[in-house]
């Protein structure tokens, strides 16, 4: 039940506070982005803004609350083990900007684990000359196209507005070391262009089909691929050598290959069947530019159609791949690309 409280804010009598959400606040899976959140709501006739802080207790490993109240990140892998469940209680004040308390609850978070194999991300960045970066800045950091109020979780990185255009090939890949990523890449990942495509709208829903926001973001085109979603196939032999083709499928179907990978770390909106659809997507490519919050996204697709920037007059040549992080190593890091000669048959 709601705790609630009368306080003065600003000199302003009868002012009223109450959490929205206390207690338990849901269930995570290790290697998951965090959508969890606490919230305190003002009864006041004035506007007056908020911050969070944990005040006792600990979150769990990997999640940080943010000052607007959501908790972001990823709770990593216990490689020790292969199944656990384990409930963290900690305490969260509501405070001004001269840090007084003046809301405190008491909440938690269950996070589960089904394997002990440790995952990672892998990714791509169009490499753009300095004048189209700076033209894409400019853009994905217009206020007046992607409004602030409209965004979903405008302050956790793995949400809100992405400043950085990135193509995720895999969500879920097992951490190595970087010359075992190497390895691999040394067939079917080579230097080549994509294309960005269109503009798209998706929603992303809950397990009880409530959507909690929605993505706007550019598809990405493939050569490679034919009009009825077939790759090339992963080699050809042709005048005695052997080619393998660097379409994004047949990159990922490297990784599978290769290594062990998996498909639950995909984002929420590829798991939702979509409005006047039967089956979800699965993996798809593209470049997100912002998470919205529900039903607000046509309201920032009209802004960028409306702003005249062309994403088809950008590169997407990728030089190198990301990897998020390494079994020896946290942060990104990269592997330059060979440009080897294309196959023309």
């Amino acid at each position: 039940m709601p705790t609630t409280s009368t306080i003065e804010i600003l000199g302003e009598m009868g002012a009223s506070l109450s959490w929205l959400n206390t207690g338990s606040l849901g269930t995570l899976i290790v290697g998951e982005n965090s959508e969890l959140y606490v919230q305190a709501n003002i009864t006041s006739t004035s506007t007056f803004s908020l911050n969070y802080q944990v005040t006792s207790g600990s979150l769990p490993t990997g999640l940080t609350l943010n000052r607007d109240g959501t908790i972001s990140g990823v709770v990593p892998t216990n490689t020790a083990t292969i199944f656990s469940s384990s409930t963290y209680n900690f305490g969260i004040s509501a405070v001004d900007t001269y840090k007084n308390s003046l809301l405190e609850g008491v909440f938690s978070v269950t996070v589960t684990q089904s394997t002990n194999t440790d995952y990672t991300s892998i990714f791509c960045k169009p490499l753009l000359h300095a004048s189209k970066r700076e033209s894409y800045k400019n853009f994905i950091t217009n206020d007046s196209i992607f409004i602030p109020n409209l965004i979903y979780r405008p302050v956790d990185p793995n949400f809100g507005v992405q400043l950085t255009p990135k193509m995720l090939i895999s969500h879920g890949t097992k951490k190595l070391t970087l010359s075992e990523y190497k390895a691999i890449f040394d067939q079917n990942f080579d230097r080549r262009k994509l294309q960005f495509g269109e503009i798209k709208i998706a929603v992303a829903k809950d397990t009880t089909g409530t959507v909690l926001h929605e993505i706007i973001y550019v598809d990405i085109l493939d050569k490679y691929v034919n009009a009825s979603k077939e790759s090339i196939p992963t080699s050809i032999e042709y005048n005695g050598i052997t080619y393998y083709p660097p379409s994004v499928d047949n990159m990922r179907a490297r990784l599978t290959s290769q290594t062990q990978t998996t498909n639950t770390l995909n984002p929420r909106f590829t798991k939702t069947v979509q409005t006047g659809e039967f089956v979800e997507w699965g993996y798809v490519k593209f470049v997100p530019l912002c998470f919205v919050l529900p039903g607000k996204s046509k309201t920032i697709l009209r802004k960028i159609n409306n702003s005249g920037f062309k994403f088809n007059l950008l590169d997407f040549e990728i030089d190198r791949i990301y990897v998020e992080n390494l079994v020896d190593e946290e942060g990104a890091k990269y592997l330059l690309l060979e440009r080897r000669p294309p196959l023309h048959i």
